[in-house]
């Protein structure tokens, strides 16, 4: 098979030779491994310039000798160009990793689970040198955690959880799932607050307490009415305490519910010993 790869690329070398007059240069692409071309070996040259697009010379922003033209993912180095899922976004750069939406890339390796000899262990190579299906980076008796799973076995290798509990059942344990209730393979987390945007209640603004005070599944951080009394936040005088009447007995624009003083005019809310009732009305 690589004597035949060999062949059929010194034939598109020669084809390009003796059929294109302009100085581009030819290309083979094989993202499935499979020592046979992908595309045919004729370069495109958009603009003209007498350079193959997909040359270096022709721009080349992760130097990783594809150029940016034809490069799937133009910002990170990816040489193979693998598309496991041909979305034209390589593997490298893809989200899913070229995984199928049932699917996931647990350990980062570019190795979608279902295939992965490693599920928890990079090992972008996969080399299983005793044939067993389970690969060498994860053999070797590893327990990170010491609750008796190894690494290769373990929902939540980092963290201990003797009993492989998972509540949600997409094979990441309890102890380390940022979505316990919610089944989420992918373990995606936006706003980087430990929280998986499938279950986050302000998935795009980072709250790891997931407060929500009104209790209507969406965050105080990113709520526009906190205490849903029908208020929006910047037009109530207590936004964080249900007050529908809008009720402020000395006019300090301070609610009666959340005013320390709620009879004497203290706009500045001044406590200082820290007792609950403003100075002004103590």
């Amino acid at each position: 098979m690589r004597n035949l790869f060999l062949l059929l690329t010194a034939a598109a070398a020669i084809f390009c030779f003796f059929v294109f007059t302009a100085p581009s240069a030819c290309y083979c692409v094989d993202r499935d491994g499979d020592d046979i071309c992908d595309e045919p070996p004729v370069c495109p040259d958009k603009d003209d310039d007498g350079f193959c697009d997909c040359e270096a010379e022709d721009g080349d922003m992760d130097e990783d000798g594809i150029g940016d033209e034809c490069d799937n993912c133009p910002e990170m180095a990816n040489k193979n160009q693998l598309d496991k899922d041909a979305d034209d976004i390589g593997d490298a750069c893809d989200e899913d990793h070229g995984c199928a939406e049932d699917d996931a890339d647990t350990d980062d390796d570019l190795i979608c689970d279902s295939v992965d000899n490693c599920r928890f262990v990079p090992n972008p190579n996969q080399k299983d040198t005793d044939g067993d299906g389970k690969g060498d980076a994860c053999q070797n008796g590893t327990d990170t955690d010491g609750d008796g799973i190894g690494d290769e076995d373990d929902n939540c290798p980092t963290v201990a959880n003797p009993k492989q509990e998972d509540i949600d059942e997409d094979g990441i344990g309890s102890y380390c799932d940022n979505c316990i209730l919610d089944a989420n393979a992918d373990q995606a987390d936006g706003d980087s607050d430990n929280a998986g945007d499938v279950c986050d209640n302000c998935p795009e603004d980072t709250n790891q307490d997931q407060n929500d005070i009104d209790e209507d599944s969406l965050g105080d951080v990113c709520d526009p009415d906190r205490d849903g009394d029908g208020r929006e936040n910047e037009n109530d005088n207590c936004p964080n305490i249900h007050n529908p009447g809008f009720y402020d007995d000395d006019v300090d624009f301070v609610g009666n519910p959340c005013d320390n003083c709620p009879f004497v005019k203290n706009t500045d809310q001044k406590d200082t010993d820290g007792d609950g009732k403003g100075d002004a009305c103590e």
